[in-house]
């Protein structure tokens, strides 16, 4: 989705999360030299003879992300467009505002809606039905990497189901299920 498109950003907070899956803070990392060209910081280091280390598997195609670091890149540079790689980051900059929105707008709207009541969500644009249920599952779930789009399109299923129908999602530790007009979510 339009997180996973942002790309890296300059900072990001990350919640610090104990062995037991519980928050216990959050840390800033900060990325002054994220947008430095590799071969400027490379030509940096040597002219000013300072050490530096490479990450050799960084470099191994093994990887999909390298492999399209590498290889399909490149070939997009030389065959079709020699600044793909700006194109990319413009990309990955304006899906990064709209992320932060559709976020903020989210959350929001839960501050002002403590639960999750389905005739208010269905009437959401549906990017923001999805970080709704996506941070309300966060709740639960503190490690969203585990959260797939998938996983929020079978919620949305449950929420556009018929009302007299019962209908349950399980997950990792969590149970969703429709009941009535509520969206409850516990869990198991």
């Amino acid at each position: 989705g339009l997180k996973g498109l942002s790309a890296i950003q300059f900072s990001t907070s990350i919640d610090l999360v104990s062995q037991k899956k519980k928050k216990e803070g959050k840390i800033t990392i900060i990325r002054p030299l994220l947008n430095v060209p590799r071969k400027e910081i490379l030509a940096y280091l040597r002219k000013n003879k300072m050490p530096f280390r490479i990450d050799k598997t960084n470099l191994r195609t093994a990887f999909v992300r390298n492999k399209i670091r590498h290889r399909l890149l490149r070939q997009l540079e030389k065959e079709y467009n020699p600044k793909i790689q700006e194109a990319l980051y413009r990309l990955s900059q304006s899906a990064a505002n709209d992320y932060d929105f559709i976020n903020k707008y989210s959350s929001a709207w839960l501050k002002m809606n403590k639960t999750l009541t389905i005739s208010k969500l269905i009437k959401l644009h549906p990017a923001i039905q999805r970080e709704v249920i996506r941070l309300s599952i966060e709740k639960y779930i503190p490690s969203l990497q585990e959260i797939e789009l998938g996983h929020v399109d079978e919620i949305l299923k449950v929420i556009k189901s018929k009302k007299g129908k019962q209908q349950a999602i399980k997950f990792k530790k969590l149970k969703i299920r429709r009941k009535g007009d509520k969206l409850i979510m516990s869990k198991t």
